[in-house]
């Protein structure tokens, strides 16, 4: 038997810091919505460069299955640590945990490309960008990874899904849903992706 082409891909990402954190819920004037959940970390040491922090997001709740949406971005991103946020659609009964899992690192390991991608104003629906890596490009198609990080903080409303599409060897679509309909206008919010 002989096998043509096989590409094995590994990610690998040279951590600076990670970690997992409960988040606590966040009352606030500010927030449209109860079901925010904040928690403020920090880096220990702090990073020398806060231009090349990026901090990925997984987050997930404890007890009994759920079914509304749970979305997460981070705020006030600075060389000592951030906030990261997670907003659900649907409350969130007492006996359940939000977690988030981060890490964060100051530089792209080989034969990786990390950015910062700018999300237009928009209104309501979907947002979609296009990345383009035609410069760079992959040999292969990649892996990507994406989480929100807010300029404007202490914005609920713009909470939002977010998803990669159309990913292929010189570049890939950020797609961003409001997690509520008509929830108001979005602006200054820009993906990290690696």
């Amino acid at each position: 038997m002989s096998v043509d082409n096989v590409f094995i891909s590994v990610l690998f990402i040279a951590v600076h810091l990670r970690g997992v954190a409960v988040l606590e819920r966040k009352v606030s004037p500010f927030f449209h919505t109860k079901n925010i959940y904040v928690t403020k970390l920090s880096f220990k040491p702090p990073f020398p460069e806060k231009e090349h922090i990026r901090v990925q997001l997984s987050y997930h709740q404890s007890g009994a299955p759920t079914y509304e949406a749970v979305v997460g971005w981070v705020e006030r991103m600075n060389a000592s640590g951030f906030e990261a946020c997670v907003a659900t659609s649907g409350p969130i009964r007492l006996s359940r945990e939000v977690t988030v899992q981060w890490l964060a690192y100051d530089v792209a390991p080989n034969q990786t490309k990390e950015g910062l991608a700018e999300i237009p104003l928009w209104t309501t629906g979907t947002e979609c960008v296009t990345v383009d890596l035609s410069e760079q490009g992959f040999q292969i198609r990649p892996y990507v990874y994406v989480t929100p990080l807010h300029t404007l903080v202490d914005r609920g409303y713009d909470a939002a899904i977010i998803w990669v599409e159309s990913i292929s060897t010189v570049g890939f679509q950020i797609c961003l849903r409001e997690l509520k309909n008509f929830d108001g206008v979005h602006s200054s919010i820009q993906v990290v992706s690696l």
